[in-house]
């Protein structure tokens, strides 16, 4: 318990330093940068690796991610043991989004999340990588707003086990950000190893094992005293169930109204984001995906790659739900995987 709350205590400290104090443990002349180049799929997989230098890291060597490759990395990992490994994965790779929740569960952020993010996003946990950030505190209205980053595991999870094998496990994935105010989105990979890692189980039950004996040798004097007063106060009792039944009652209906007022509130001004991912999906045709996807006061943007973007107007017009769509940018071309890029802003129907 002492454990998990220091370490909810100073990642809660961490917020409050700027940026470049927070991640100044990982920032490139200090941590070994492993690039991705490889295209998804691509087997072997190929990345870049610069090692720290102190100021900046060298040029990077390229690595076929082989027997040979996974060799020369361990070699490159021992020449810096200490050194967090930094993970950059390709452009459009992670996903934002905003996320309003009651302030009252900033204490138990990481398990809301957790069990929230089937409802927040199209993934579940256990198949993302995910991290977050608090924007904002609002105090008199009782809500916390907090930037959500993920990113699938699925593309990555040869390349992580591939890292894993040369014993350079990323402490950090980060992949370039459309946004010039920010223009990396990061996830902190410490903090999810931190939440799970398991503790050791001879040890940990040795320690339990005591502590029962001991309290136990302690408790049995007390525990006669409390039967015998137990017998006295029995009559007095009597009452107690039914007035703490009356009081839970209570309690769990003004707990339900408040909460329920909140995220009614919430979904009414910045709209439903199950509702809004159910439509784009259902109008987007299945050549079409998506790198990008905001909804914020009603105001939906989605940026992606698709076969025809054009098309993809005419599909959002004809959905109900979606208003007003347009382009915010130009079409552009993808040579590589011959599809068109596309931004497209719309409005969520009342």
């Amino acid at each position: 318990m002492i454990d998990q709350f220091t370490s909810w205590w100073g990642r809660q400290l961490l917020t409050l330093l700027p940026d470049g104090m927070r991640d100044h443990e990982l920032d490139e002349g200090r941590a070994i940068l492993v690039t991705i180049i490889s295209a998804p799929g691509t087997a072997p997989e190929s990345v870049e690796v610069g090692l720290p230098t102190g100021a900046k890291t060298t040029s990077a060597e390229r690595l076929v991610l082989d027997e040979d490759g996974i060799a020369r990395l361990r070699t490159m990992r021992a020449q810096a043991p200490r050194a967090p490994i930094r993970l950059r994965l390709r452009p459009g790779s992670l996903l934002e989004r905003d996320v309003v929740l009651p302030l009252a569960v900033e204490p138990t952020l990481d398990r809301v999340l957790q069990y929230e993010m089937n409802r927040l996003t199209p993934f579940a946990a256990t198949d993302t990588f995910w991290g977050w950030t608090v924007t904002r505190k609002e105090h008199a209205h009782g809500r916390l707003h907090l930037r959500l980053t993920l990113g699938p595991r699925g593309p990555i999870a040869s390349i992580l086990e591939k890292l894993a094998r040369a014993g350079a496990s990323p402490s950090l994935l980060e992949a370039p950000a459309r946004s010039a105010s920010e223009p990396w989105r990061r996830i902190d990979l410490t903090r999810q190893r931190e939440e799970t890692a398991p503790a050791a189980p001879v040890l940990r039950a040795g320690v339990v094992i005591c502590g029962v004996l001991l309290v136990t040798l302690v408790a049995v004097p007390f525990i006669r005293q409390s039967l015998a007063m137990a017998r006295v106060n029995a009559g007095i009792a009597a009452l107690a169930p039914s007035v703490d039944e009356a009081a839970r009652l209570r309690r769990a209906i003004e707990a339900r109204a408040a909460g329920g007022s909140l995220l009614a509130a919430a979904r009414a001004q910045v709209g439903d984001p199950l509702r809004a991912i159910a439509a784009v999906t259902d109008a987007l045709p299945d050549d079409s995906w998506l790198t990008d996807f905001t909804l914020q006061q009603r105001r939906l943007q989605i940026d992606g790659q698709s076969r025809d973007a054009v098309e993809l107007i005419a599909r959002l017009a004809a959905n109900s739900a979606i208003v007003n769509p347009a382009f915010t940018a130009p079409v552009t071309q993808d040579e590589d995987r011959h599809t068109d890029v596309f931004s497209i802003s719309a409005e969520l129907a009342p």
